[in-house]
C-alpha cells in the first residue's frame, strides 16, 4: 500500500472539542489546525526529554499534570544543570482561550511561546538544530510527524504547533463549582457566602474579585496585566519590569498577567515570583497587604484595604477550593504516554 506522502492523501482527523453547553470552543487557527495526530504528537513532545541538552527536562518537568501543570510547589523553576528560573511556573489549563502568554505576555502564540524554553540558557539550554536532529533519528517521530503534518521532514515549527495543540487540549470544568454550575451540586454554607464575597462589589460586603481581574468562568482571569500592590515602586525599582520589561512602556512596569483560578489550591506557591506559600498568604494580602501607590491597579486602588475578618477570609478560602477538578490530575489524555 502506497504511503500518505507517496499519494497527497494527508488527511489528519480533526478534533471535536467536548466541552459544557455554556462554553464556546476557542476560535480555530487556520496556521494551525487542531487534529488527532497532531495532538498525540504534542502529547508525546510535551513529555520528551530530548528537547533539553542533557536529556533530562521535558516540558512537563515544570509543569507536572499532578500539580495542575504546574511546578509542584517550587518557587521557581529549575532547568538543565539544577539552574534556577527567574519566574513562578504558570499553569497550563484553560490556555486555548488566552491571547498571550507568559507572566509578561511576550508570545502572541502558544507556537512562539514553546521556542523559547527550548534555547532558554536556565530553561533547556538547547539548539533547536540539535533537537530536529535527535527528534529525525528517533524511532517514531517521524512516522508521527508524517501523520501530523503530512511529511516526515521534522521542523522546529511543527514541533511546536503540535506541542501547542496538545496544551490547548488540556482544559479543566469537572470542579465542584461547576458541577455545582451545571448540574445542581449546593456548594455548602461557607462556600456559598465564599461565592458572595467573591462576586459582590466592596460597598456590598464583598471581596470584588470577579467584577475586574478573574472574570470569566472559562478560565476566571481577565487575559490582561495588572500592577497589585506587591511592591512599592512605580516605572523603576522592581526586580521583575513585567509586562514593562517585554513593551517598554512605563506604565506597564510591574504589571502581571492574572493567573487563572482554576485549581488555584493546588497551583501554589503564587505570584509571578512564587512569595507567598499558601493561599491564605494570598487572601491575606488581597484583605490587608496591597501597597498603595500611584500606579496600582484602579480595580484595587478604590477599594483598598478590602479588611476581610477571619471569617470572610476561611468562606473566600472554600469557595477557592471549588474550583479544584480532581479528574484533571490523572486525565489519561494528557498523561505522559511513556511513563
Amino acid at each position: 500500500m502506497p504511503c500518505k506522502s507517496d499519494t497527497n492523501s494527508h488527511n489528519p482527523t480533526p478534533y471535536v472539542w467536548n466541552l459544557p453547553w455554556n462554553i464556546a470552543p476557542p476560535a480555530p487557527s487556520m496556521k494551525n489546525p487542531m487534529t488527532v495526530e497532531g495532538i498525540e504528537l504534542g502529547r508525546h513532545l510535551f513529555y520528551e526529554e530530548m528537547l533539553s541538552r542533557t536529556n533530562t527536562i521535558s516540558c512537563s518537568s515544570c509543569h507536572d499534570q499532578s500539580c495542575a501543570f504546574t511546578d509542584c510547589g517550587k518557587v521557581l523553576s529549575i532547568g538543565v544543570d539544577g539552574l534556577t528560573g527567574t519566574r513562578n511556573s504558570m499553569s497550563l489549563v484553560n490556555l486555548a482561550w488566552s491571547s498571550s502568554f507568559n507572566w509578561d505576555g511576550s508570545s502572541p502564540s502558544l507556537p512562539l511561546h514553546h521556542l523559547g524554553p527550548v534555547t532558554n540558557p536556565v530553561e533547556m539550554d538547547e539548539t533547536w538544530e540539535s533537537v530536529v536532529a535527535k527528534l529525525s533519528a528517533d524511532s517514531i517521530y517521524p512516522k508521527m510527524f508524517l501523520d501530523a503534518f503530512g511529511t516526515k521532514i521534522i521542523t522546529k515549527e511543527q514541533t511546536t504547533m503540535a506541542i501547542a495543540q496538545f496544551v490547548k487540549t488540556i482544559v479543566s470544568y469537572h470542579s465542584k463549582f461547576d458541577s455545582n454550575l451545571y448540574a445542581g451540586l449546593r456548594l455548602s454554607n461557607e462556600e456559598s457566602d465564599g461565592l458572595l464575597l467573591f462576586t459582590l462589589e466592596p460597598s456590598k460586603g464583598g471581596a470584588d474579585c470577579a467584577q475586574h481581574c478573574h472574570t470569566t468562568a472559562k478560565s476566571f482571569h481577565d487575559n490582561d496585566f495588572h500592577d497589585n500592590g506587591l511592591d512599592p515602586h512605580c516605572v523603576t525599582g522592581f526586580v521583575d519590569n513585567g509586562r514593562g520589561g517585554h513593551t517598554g512602556v512605563a506604565e506597564h512596569m510591574g504589571q502581571f498577567r492574572t493567573p487563572t483560578l482554576r485549581n488555584i489550591a493546588l497551583t501554589g506557591p503564587y505570584m509571578h515570583d512564587g512569595r507567598f506559600s499558601k493561599l491564605e498568604d494570598v487572601v491575606g494580602f488581597y484583605s490587608q497587604g496591597v501597597i498603595n501607590k500611584p500606579c496600582l491597579d484602579p480595580a484595587l486602588k478604590d477599594h483598598i484595604p478590602f479588611n476581610l475578618n477571619s471569617k470572610k477570609q476561611a468562606d473566600l478560602l472554600a469557595f477557592l477550593h471549588t474550583f479544584t477538578d480532581h479528574s484533571l490530575l490523572n486525565n489519561p489524555d494528557y498523561s505522559d504516554p511513556n511513563p
